[in-house]
């Protein structure tokens, strides 16, 4: 039965393609200003690290789906560039907690204006009686996601 449910018509696989290349495309132009300062996995971590706040080294790594080792080497880059904070936990000093900084804060906070007036662009081309439709079926897409994406 769950696969009766994952699978669609051609017509909902094309629009969810279409949908998704069109995100990737705005986030690509959006993050293009932090690319001389950020990689695309240190945005993430960064969007993660604000998302669940302060985080073990351990718990990021299974978020971003990566080995703590690289997880670490990744953190050391953006605690370097100042966009992070890195602290030994005072439970345990074995153990690393991280949480993004104000600089951190910052740039992300410059990406998602950017991708936000890219994604009101495309709105602003939809009739306006559909946006209201259009925004309700993307948060609902969001939520039914399981990411647990935070609500702006």
């Amino acid at each position: 039965m769950g696969d009766q449910r994952a699978a669609g018509s051609a017509e909902e696989d094309a629009a969810l393609l279409a949908a998704a290349k069109v995100m990737v495309a705005v986030s690509v132009r959006a993050t293009s200003a932090a690319a001389d300062a950020v990689s695309p996995a240190q945005l993430r971590t960064l969007t993660l690290l604000d998302e669940h706040g302060e985080t073990n080294l351990g718990d990021l790594a299974e978020l971003l789906g990566i080995v703590p080792s690289a997880t670490s080497r990744l953190c050391a880059k953006l605690v370097d560039a100042g966009l992070v904070l890195r602290r030994t936990s005072p439970a345990s000093r074995r153990e690393v907690l991280l949480r993004i900084s104000a600089a951190g804060r910052r740039l992300l906070d410059q990406v998602n204006t950017a991708r936000l007036r890219q994604l009101r662009a495309v709105m602003a081309e939809l009739p306006p009686a559909r946006r209201a439709t259009v925004a309700r079926a993307l948060r609902s897409f969001a939520d039914a996601s399981g990411l647990h994406l935070s609500h702006p």
